[in-house]
């Protein structure tokens, strides 16, 4: 009987029957990858397990990024295209999923997700399944780098789960596979007391052990990338101080203590949260400014410090349409409306859906344009989208087909029942 993948890694198979099934998802996309194809769409509902075989469902339609939230590569996820290598990032992801039951990005909600597969390290596989070997856990970890050129390869993968599948049974033998409980030694000790006395304990120790590592690099990388980060944005905004202190104080003592002290005050104001209007004003004013760069780091730095996701998706929209990737921009609306309806009403957004229909624009561009108008329902696009209709010509339908069409039905039935 067929299932998705998503139904499987919920499931309760054993370890090699997982192992088995995410040797199988390798060897299926390593095939396709073959015959000079990208799936572009990898996600555990796009997988179907019939018992121990594995099918590629071939997208029918565009999916929600939503609903891949933690299986798009972070090339992907900022309005990329898809490639062999974002194809080895949610094969990945997926094989741990199956592996452990656990996406290695898994949050609360689809914009956390995203969050952490742009910014975090993933979750070390081992803490879900401490059966593994550090040298499985590493190649599933070098699926999941954030740089496309550094990612393994899915053959990589269907052969080393075929010896790990080997590795799983041989290791069931003399005792039990390890449960995730495992990693908890505390909890082991408990259930442990109606054990008899003679039964021994190195097992759970070596588990504890082996779990300990993963932790603590984890919380290290995270660390080190923060501060990273931190130094960074202080850098930037003791070069700006600097440069206009220069030019306004003259030399003196006191002038150069006052240099000295900047960074500290820059790290300082780094950490210190700012309101969500404050942050759109910087980013508008950076893009106004024509200073991209500077609106991007802004965006990075907010989005690190727990900003509100939505509202920063949707200024990463307003970004891309400013850097003329409007696939990037219409992308990254769909997700902040999504998460935040409310955000149809932001008058950037209404403006860049209505710029986007120009005939200088590209054919998929105009299409997610009007689509996204037909969702907002603005009056005030009405005018664009009539003129995007006559202006199409008789070739229209295979540019954009009924979308501008539909988004005018709709926009005039909203503007009826108000």
């Amino acid at each position: 009987m067929a299932e998705t993948l998503a139904g499987f890694a919920a499931g309760d198979a054993p370890l090699d029957a997982r192992v088995r099934i995410a040797r199988e998802l390798a060897r299926a996309v390593a095939a396709l990858h073959a015959r000079g194809r990208v799936h572009g769409a990898l996600s555990p509902s796009a997988v179907l397990v019939i018992g121990d075989a594995v099918v590629l469902a071939a997208p029918a339609a565009p999916s929600s990024p939503l609903a891949r939230a933690g299986y798009d590569a972070p090339e992907v996820a900022r309005g990329g295209r898809p490639t062999r290598r974002s194809d080895a990032f949610a094969l990945g992801a997926l094989a741990q999923l199956v592996i452990t039951g656990r996406g290695p990005f898994d949050g609360p909600g689809a914009l956390e997700v995203t969050r952490r597969v742009l910014f975090e390290e993933p979750r070390p596989a081992r803490l879900d399944a401490p059966a593994l070997t550090p040298e499985e856990e590493g190649l599933l970890a070098r699926f999941l780098e954030k740089r496309p050129r550094r990612r393994a390869r899915p053959a990589d993968l269907a052969r080393a789960l075929r010896a790990g599948e080997a590795h799983v049974r041989s290791s069931r033998t003399p005792t039990p596979i390890p449960t995730p409980t495992s990693a908890h030694p505390e909890r082991s000790a408990a259930a442990g007391g109606a054990k008899s006395k003679g039964t021994p304990t190195p097992t759970s120790t070596s588990t504890s052990t082996s779990t300990a590592t993963p932790t603590a690099t984890h919380a290290i990388r995270a660390a080190a990338t923060r501060l990273r980060h931190l130094a960074r944005a202080a850098a930037a905004r003791t070069a700006a101080w600097a440069a206009a202190l220069d030019r306004r104080l003259p030399p003196s003592p006191l002038h150069r203590a006052g240099i000295a002290a900047l960074p500290l005050l820059a790290i300082a104001l780094t950490l210190l949260p700012r309101s969500d209007a404050a942050l759109a004003r910087d980013v508008e004013a950076a893009i106004s400014a024509g200073d991209l760069g500077g609106a991007r780091l802004r965006l990075d730095e907010a989005a690190r410090a727990g900003a509100d996701l939505p509202l920063v998706e949707k200024l990463r929209g307003d970004l891309a349409c400013a850097r003329g990737a409007p696939s990037e921009c219409v992308r990254r609306y769909r997700i902040a409306l999504a998460a935040r309806p409310e955000l149809r009403d932001d008058a950037a957004l209404r403006r860049n859906a209505r710029v986007l229909l120009g005939r200088d624009q590209g054919c998929a561009a105009r299409r997610a344009a009007a689509l996204l108008l037909g969702e907002l329902r603005d009056p005030e696009a009405l005018p664009a989208l009539e003129a995007a209709r006559r202006s199409s010509g008789l070739f229209a339908f295979l540019c954009t087909g009924d979308s501008i069409e539909r988004a005018i039905t709709a926009t005039r039935t909203a503007v009826a029942e108000r």
